[in-house]
């Protein structure tokens, strides 16, 4: 497979106003089905993990709906009846 373009910030930044929403996992697989393909920095398939990092440096707000905190996990365990062992 030959080696993906890496979006300069700008492109990035524009790439993600163009994203319909979601997940930095769906995020990455957009960048790699879009035309032309984008890939990180050593040219392959963006991994999620490495969305968020970029995103923050670039001050990008996430599309996704739905976020769990710690803190908003132990409350809805605690609201279902869930204790920690």
């Amino acid at each position: 497979m030959a080696k993906l373009k890496y979006p300069t910030p700008e492109q990035f930044i524009a790439l993600y106003k163009k994203f319909p929403g979601g997940t930095d996992a769906e995020f990455a697989t957009f960048l790699f089905e879009h035309d032309p393909p984008y890939g990180n920095a050593k040219g392959v398939k963006y991994k999620p993990e490495e969305i968020e990092p970029k995103r923050r440096r670039l001050n990008i707000k996430s599309k996704a709906d739905y976020f769990r905190t710690k803190a908003s996990l132990l409350a809805e365990a605690k609201e279902l009846g869930v204790t920690q062992s």
